[in-house]
């Protein structure tokens, strides 16, 4: 199993947070999954940034460096490169994940659903419910009808965190040659890329939980459920760690909402 997280070259608070929480050997708990961090480069090619990265790869052997400026534009390029890098030194891994580094993952849920990712022509993730081109200037992801002319994009999994069959790894990476760039990465390759080549893509359940859980929402059902959540910043993600330890060390308990006593207060008042 191979983990590529996608990083921006400065993240290195992020990194560092990931290596002490869910990357860490204790949680991780196998030696069959490999972790690595993809980043690019800064746009001026900032030679602090990048002997601050040298000193970080020599500590944890865990970075793959891309000739790409590390920019939301340039997403599509990063994810090309993962599968160049997948294909050429990792051509014997059975998943290949994808993954931002704003995300956390539960291994404990995870280690679960691995069992049922096992087509060999497929990307596992979660489906785009809204499949229309925004062509509003303002919109995050606008595109005008020069670069996209149709109404509709094909079908898609969202790119915050997908995992791809190892056997599907190849007949994607063929497929980026023929076909033309297109900057939202995740259109580019689960869509674009995938139906080209017949790559199927598949929805797991409680796989991948796009949205920053919101207060109250991170607990030990949600965790109990979740393999995968995006988070908001480094507090989030290392209190969704605190949390999730707790869960798992039974520390905190999982009560469904209908076993919890009714309260008799008026909305906190009159108790």
């Amino acid at each position: 199993l191979l983990i590529v997280v996608i990083s921006a070259v400065e993240n290195f608070a992020r990194r560092d947070l990931i290596r002490q929480t869910w990357a860490s050997p204790h949680f991780v708990g196998v030696d069959w999954i490999q972790i690595i961090f993809l980043v690019g480069t800064t746009l001026r090619q900032d030679q602090i940034v990048q002997e601050r990265l040298q000193k970080e790869n020599v500590e944890h052997e865990d970075l793959v460096q891309v000739n790409v400026v590390d920019s939301y534009a340039n997403l599509t390029l990063k994810s090309i490169a993962l599968l160049h890098w997948a294909h050429g030194h990792c051509p014997g891994a059975q998943l290949v994940f994808k993954c931002d580094d704003d995300n956390y993952i539960n291994w404990n849920v995870l280690s679960k659903i691995l069992p049922n990712l096992n087509d060999t022509r497929s990307i596992y993730g979660t489906p785009v419910p809204t499949l229309y081109a925004e062509r509003w200037k303002k919109q995050k992801h606008y595109v005008s009808r020069r670069v996209w002319p149709w109404p509709r994009y094909p079908n898609y999994l969202l790119g915050g965190c997908y995992a791809i069959a190892g056997q599907a790894v190849k007949p994607l990476l063929a497929a980026t040659q023929t076909t033309p760039f297109f900057w939202i990465e995740d259109i580019y390759l689960t869509g674009l890329c995938a139906s080209k080549v017949n790559v199927s893509l598949q929805s797991q359940p409680k796989y991948y939980y796009p949205d920053f859980p919101e207060k109250g929402q991170l607990n030990a059902c949600f965790v109990r459920t979740t393999a995968i959540w995006q988070t908001r910043s480094l507090k989030h993600l290392a209190k969704s760690h605190k949390i999730t330890s707790k869960v798992y060390s039974h520390e905190l308990p999982c009560i469904p909402k209908s076993s919890r006593p009714v309260s008799k207060c008026f909305w906190g008042i009159f108790c």
